[in-house]
C-alpha cells in the first residue's frame, strides 16, 4: 500500500514502514527509518545459576540476534566455575524446541574470566525466547559472583 499523506500508519505485524520525503520541488524519495533499539537485560551480582528468563515472545515468527557477555565480578578464594549461557526457543519454521550453548563453562576463577557469544534464532510466534545459565559452582557457597549482560534485537 502506498500512502502519500503526511501521516505514517503503523506497519503491519513483521513489516517495516518506508517513509516518503518530498524535497519541495516535487521530487519524492523514500527511506527506511532507523532500526528498532537493541533490547538489553543486565543481571549483576549473581551468586547462583540464572533460571530460564524470557527475553521476548515474538507475536509472529521472527529472527532475533542474541549476544551475551558473562564475567566473574567476585572470585572465590578457593575455586569456582563460571556457568555456561544457554539459549532456548521454538523454531519459527518447524515449531520444534531448540537449545544452544552460547558459552561454555570456565574454571578460570579470576576477575579476567569472561565469555561471550552470539546467535541468530528464528523464534516461533507466541513462544518465548529464553536465556539461562548452568554449571555455576563456588567452592565457598555463593562467594563467586558474576554479571550476565544480554542484548537482543529483531532482525
Amino acid at each position: 500500500m502506498i500512502n502519500f499523506n503526511e501521516t505514517t500508519p503503523a506497519a503491519p505485524a513483521g513489516g517495516i514502514n518506508v517513509i516518503p520525503q518530498n524535497d519541495g520541488s516535487g521530487n519524492m524519495s523514500f527511506y527506511v527509518p532507523q532500526s528498532p533499539a537493541v533490547n538489553e537485560l543486565a543481571l549483576t551480582r549473581q551468586t547462583a545459576d540464572v533460571a530460564a528468563t524470557t527475553l521476548v515472545t515474538p507475536t509472529v515468527a521472527s529472527r532475533y540476534r542474541v549476544t551475551v557477555y558473562i564475567i566473574i565480578t567476585t572470585a572465590d578464594p578457593a575455586s569456582s566455575t563460571l556457568g555456561a549461557v544457554e539459549l532456548a526457543w521454538s523454531d519459527g519454521d518447524n515449531s520444534n524446541a531448540q537449545t544452544l550453548a552460547l558459552t561454555a563453562t570456565s574454571t578460570g576463577n579470576s576477575l579476567t574470566t569472561f565469555k561471550t557469544g552470539t546467535a541468530l534464532v528464528n523464534g516461533a510466534a507466541s513462544t518465548p525466547i529464553k536465556i539461562s545459565t548452568s554449571g555455576y559452582v563456588s567452592n565457598t557457597p555463593a562467594t563467586m559472583a558474576f554479571s550476565l549482560y544480554v542484548e537482543y534485537e529483531l532482525m
